[in-house]
């Protein structure tokens, strides 16, 4: 059974060939050994075909000629002419070729049926399988476009045929393998191309995009491709489309897209497509009048002459493309020139519609337009680079052949081989090509990078500026900015984006279903936030030996706070603690040198030089509130002062209850005033007061670690305090030295009638008063300030009590014995008591 690929095949002989309109005919042939097929768009499109009603045949010719893709096919021509030539690489085999212009897919799919069938026959055998097969051709290149190679490399994957090697076809579906097995390219898939845009978009911060393309192969996965990558760089798709290909909708589609682009205010439009729908997608961006945008360009159309010469295209901002990086051809533009003037001798043949073995494979009747052609209008084009890979694909299968026939003895073998066997070698194939290493991934990928490429004009002309690369080793763009002409006043970067960047300090609240648009919202005190966070929608909080203040970018170390003793403050109270050691220190020895005067025994005689000795511990124990809180001076600091301070404090309600029993209560209960007296009952007062505020003190040492603590309750600070219980300790000792200065203020006005030199009244009045206000101020003040100075307050407490004690009982009786002698004599008091007598009396 046989599939017939040509129902009107031709017939030739050695002398001439016939010069007809059959499918099986290729665009330009040349025999050899080995025969490499070519598809090539040298025409844009197939006429009629929305009209057609019947299968007739289907015609390039009369079509919009395309000078790139003429320039492919004879970068294949020029490439099979130097092997040919050369002693290295095949030295004594020929190719041959036989190319096809694939204007649309249906064309290519004739032409892969002329591939597969059989040298001299235009028929392919079905069979069981093809593992012996030999095709017509050994290898393919090409198609271009996408959708044509998943056909034809559906129908060429059953053969095994080493197809494409295709230098343009960028369909991330062509790569898997288990589907298209035999197909390879010489330039990396759209999954590169939309990394490395990715990468583009990244470069200038634009994330506020549109995405278009054609309802094509090439055009779908490569717009996929981005739309899948976008979440993961935060990009976004602020629209998408996907516009038909068919005319009559196309119009209405692009009128709508670009509706949206100017109402969304998008400035970066990036553009996946064929030549074809480029030209129809500008031709209405440029009629409507849109500019100030960054178009950028897919690799099919990113360095295509035809899209520039659009009027007025220039208008519409800048042109940014992703195009492969190119190659050196040398000698292509001599084997160019040289084709140009052998074809000047095709028009008597063409004209007798036959052609002899002369000009076979310069002349051609399907292509008119060739004719017309100088060198110059194909090598003096602005983009040169894609012929590189059509080049590179000849020479791929050409060092795969090398290999296959045994060729590195200088002679290649006449043996057989099928194409499943030259594909295995294909995809081996490692060689240098002008300082470009060729090879293919397991993809079956040649893993070359892109450049970036900027349209820039010149008058009316349009050159492709290499202005970057990305390296798809790394992943990564490297281009200069100052080489591009933006669409802005300054020649500064658009900005893209829907909603501006938070202030540091602050972060994003999504509005709506696009990342990229967003409120912003002052991070609290405790958190921070900057913009090179991973993420910006939540603030971060602080370590806990850190703070921050509102609407932050950072974190800043808390200070530690204690009464350090290069404290200012700290060595002010020092400095007071000193003075009142010193003043204490003086009063003790003026007593103790007028200890058996009338008024030091009036004031208590030796109590007075105990309560003295207490005062100056009082002094001392400032001492261990300066400087960091250890275990031990948290220890000394709930035991030193209270009881220090208490044993004082008790000696001034003692003389004060003992002043009025002795002249009050003595003749009233002379019994229990004698069992007072000669029982010490001073003394066991004194021991029994101080004795509970040691147990007091104790059980707070107890029951905590004692250890200092840090309250990090402050947010800027780290305060170190005595222990979780210091606080309840303090307000304890307060409480009960508190109860003792109300008893002795008590004392103290019961007997203010007494005789005026034992009446200490006014003198105890003054240093509870001072008392009091110190603890009421101590309490206020460290409340105020969230018991963040607790320390300083507290000494400040203790240093006023103290003066209080030294300066409202003990400075009074200093001043009578300097200034005042004549009241510190024995006369003077029995007076003052002869008085009080008879007044009661």
């Amino acid at each position: 059974t046989y599939v017939n690929c040509c129902p009107l095949c031709n017939s030739f002989n050695s002398s001439r060939v016939l010069l007809q309109a059959e499918v099986n005919k290729g665009f330009y042939q040349q025999t050899g050994d080995y025969i490499i097929g070519g598809l090539f768009p040298v025409h844009f499109g197939i006429k009629g075909l929305s009209t057609q009603y019947k299968p007739e045949a289907m015609e390039c010719k009369g079509l919009p000629f395309n000078i790139q893709g003429y320039r492919h096919l004879q970068a294949l021509r020029f490439a099979v002419e130097e092997i040919n030539n050369s002693s290295v690489i095949l030295p004594n085999v020929t190719l041959g070729y036989d190319l096809f212009d694939d204007c649309y897919e249906a064309v290519g799919i004739m032409a892969t049926f002329n591939f597969l069938s059989k040298p001299l026959w235009s028929n392919v055998k079905i069979q069981k399988d093809y593992i012996t097969y030999q095709p017509k051709v050994s290898a393919v290149i090409g198609p271009t476009v996408s959708d044509t190679a998943v056909i034809t490399s559906n129908m060429l994957s059953y053969f095994m045929v080493p197809q494409q090697i295709s230098y343009s076809a960028a369909s991330e579906v062509l790569s898997n393998k288990r589907v298209f097995p035999s197909f390879l390219r010489t330039f990396p898939s759209d999954e590169k191309q939309a990394e490395a845009m990715v990468e583009l978009l990244k470069e200038f911060q634009w994330s506020w995009i549109v995405v278009i393309g054609s309802d094509t192969e090439y055009s779908r996965r490569g717009k996929q491709e981005l739309i899948k990558l976008a979440p993961f760089h935060e990009l976004c798709i602020a629209y998408h489309r996907t516009v038909s290909t068919v005319i009559s909708k196309q119009r209405e589609e692009i009128a709508q897209v670009i509706s949206i682009i100017v109402g969304r205010n998008v400035k970066v439009v990036l553009v996946f497509g064929e030549v074809v729908f480029a030209l129809n997608f500008f031709t209405q961006v440029t009629q409507a009048n849109v500019t100030g945008r960054v178009w950028i360009a897919s690799m099919v159309w990113a360095t295509d002459q035809s899209v520039a010469d659009i009027p007025n295209f220039r208008e519409i901002g800048t042109v940014l493309g992703i195009a492969p990086q190119p190659g050196i051809m040398t000698g292509f533009d001599q084997f160019v020139s040289k084709a140009v003037y052998q074809r000047s001798r095709c028009l008597p043949f063409l004209k007798a519609r036959w052609v002899n073995d002369s000009a076979k494979g310069i002349c051609n009747k399907f292509c008119e337009e060739c004719q017309s052609l100088t060198a110059e209008n194909i090598l003096d084009i602005p983009e040169k680079r894609s012929s590189f890979r059509t080049y590179s694909a000849v020479y791929a299968v050409a060092h795969a052949l090398h290999q296959l026939l045994g060729c590195d003895s200088g002679k290649c073998q006449n043996k057989t081989f099928f194409p499943w066997q030259l594909l295995e070698k294909v995809k081996t194939v490692n060689f240098s090509l002008y300082d470009k290493l060729i090879y293919f991934n397991e993809k079956g990928e040649a893993p070359t990078g892109y450049d970036i490429v900027m349209w820039n004009w010149t008058g009316e002309s349009v050159s492709f500026d290499t202005i970057g690369t990305y390296s798809v080793k790394l992943g990564k763009v490297d281009l200069d900015a100052r080489l591009i002409n933006w669409p802005t006043e300054g020649n500064t970067a658009p900005v893209s984006v829907c909603s501006e960047d938070c202030l540091p300090g602050q972060k994003r609240k999504q509005a709506g279903p696009n990342i990229c648009c967003f409120y912003c919202l002052t991070c609290p005190e405790g958190t921070y936030l900057n913009q090179s966070s991973r993420d910006l929608y939540e603030c971060r909080s602080c370590h806990k030996d850190q703070w921050a203040p509102e609407g932050s970018p950072m974190c800043y170390e808390r200070t530690k706070e204690y009464l350090s003793w290069k404290n200012n403050i700290s060595l002010v109270l020092v400095s007071i603690s000193t003075l009142g050691l010193v003043l204490t220190a003086a009063a003790s020895i003026f007593f103790t040198v007028n200890l058996n005067t009338p008024v030091v025994k009036a004031a208590g005689g030796k109590l007075c030089l105990f309560m003295l000795v207490c005062l100056a511990c009082c002094y001392c124990s400032v001492c261990l509130f300066i400087g960091k809180p250890t275990y031990v001076t948290c220890i000394l600091r709930q035991l030193v002062f209270p009881i220090s301070y208490t044993a004082c404090l008790s000696c001034l309600v003692l003389r004060s209850f003992q002043i009025m029993c002795i002249f009050k209560m003595a003749a009233r209960l002379p019994v229990s005033f004698d069992y007072w007296v000669k029982h010490n009952g001073q003394y066991i007062f004194i021991y029994m007061v101080t004795a509970v505020q040691i147990f007091l003190a104790c059980f707070w040492i107890g029951i905590s670690d004692n250890e200092p603590l840090f309250d990090y309750h402050f947010k800027d600070a780290i305060v170190l305090k005595c222990g979780e219980y210091t606080t309840r300790a303090i307000i304890t000792e307060v409480a009960y030295t508190g109860l003792l200065s109300a008893l002795c203020f008590i004392f103290s006005y019961t007997g203010e009638e007494l005789p005026r030199n034992y009446n200490e009244a006014k003198c105890i009045t003054f240093t509870m008063l001072i008392y009091f206000i110190s603890i009421i101020c101590y309490f206020m003040f460290d409340k105020a300030q969230s018991e963040r100075n607790t320390t300083m307050w507290l000494v400040i407490c203790i240093l006023a009590r103290l003066y209080g004690i030294l300066g409202g009982y003990f400075f009074p009786k200093c001043y009578i014995i300097l200034f005042k002698p004549k009241q510190n004599t024995a006369a003077f008091f029995r007076a003052c008591i002869q008085n009080y007598t008879k007044l009661r009396n």
